[in-house]
């Protein structure tokens, strides 16, 4: 059936795990599954950092639970993190800073932000109550913050990312109301929930206008970051709410 095979092939697209290959024309056709796949990489990065606690110190608990969800997601993301750092601090102009994100080569700029994205991941997941249901709901929303950009962002000239957000607004208000239904059946459990996801929702505003006004569009790089701060931004105010 196409559509479990769009399921199976977001799986292989967001995860290491090797159940298919698609071209990013239809990951981005099937990019309503990004909730729902985000809800698999939690679940079983948050069963393995349950299990770790019922042995381990919580700092080892949350370096480990760390570690699992990265490789899970064969760090895609951080390369994003490492090359959007290095092009926010570059003074110049819009072009001078896209030319910077596409260069290999990683500076201060990319390091540093690294460094804060793992650390803050590294805390909250240590201090958060509900390992397992906590990581379900962060990757969930970071998966929906992905597509809310997509879905406001302006595409660069050239790259995958290119690609991936013009196939996406083929269908975007198709992708978005699917994309959302998830998120939105998560808010039934708790109020808490629904606070999560409307500031979700402004952070992605935010988050596409700021990148709008640095680099005039959006790229693949940009996406992966935006999925980066959303999880952390969900990690603290479910930390900050005591969920």
């Amino acid at each position: 059936m196409r559509i479990v095979k769009g399921l199976i092939s977001t799986i292989s697209f967001l995860t290491i795990i090797p159940v298919n290959s698609s071209s990013i024309e239809e990951i981005a056709y099937y990019s309503y599954f990004f909730p729902l796949v985000g809800a698999i990489i939690g679940l079983i990065s948050g069963l393995l950092g349950t299990i770790f606690s019922l042995f381990l110190p919580k700092l080892l608990v949350g370096l480990l639970t760390l570690f699992c969800l990265l490789i899970i997601t064969g760090l895609h993301h951080l390369d994003g993190v490492l090359d959007l750092g290095d092009a926010i601090i570059f003074k110049g102009n819009k072009d001078e800073k896209l030319r910077i994100l596409h260069d290999k080569h990683h500076g201060i700029g990319g390091l540093f932000s690294l460094y804060i994205a793992l650390s803050m991941s590294l805390i909250l997941i240590t201090l958060i109550n509900n390992i397992l249901i906590s990581l379900i709901i962060a990757e969930i929303f970071a998966k929906l913050s992905i597509l809310l950009v997509s879905f406001m962002g302006r595409p660069c000239e050239f790259g995958i990312g290119r690609i991936f957000i013009m196939k996406f607004r083929e269908k975007k208000y198709r992708n978005i109301i699917l994309g959302s239904l998830l998120p939105l059946a998560t808010t039934l459990i708790n109020l808490k929930i629904f606070i999560i996801f409307i500031s979700i929702i402004i952070f992605s505003i935010f988050w596409t206008n700021a990148l709008h006004k640095i680099f005039g569009c959006i790229n693949g790089d940009m996406l992966g970051c935006t999925n980066e701060f959303s999880r952390i931004i969900c990690l603290l105010l479910l930390f900050l709410m005591r969920f």
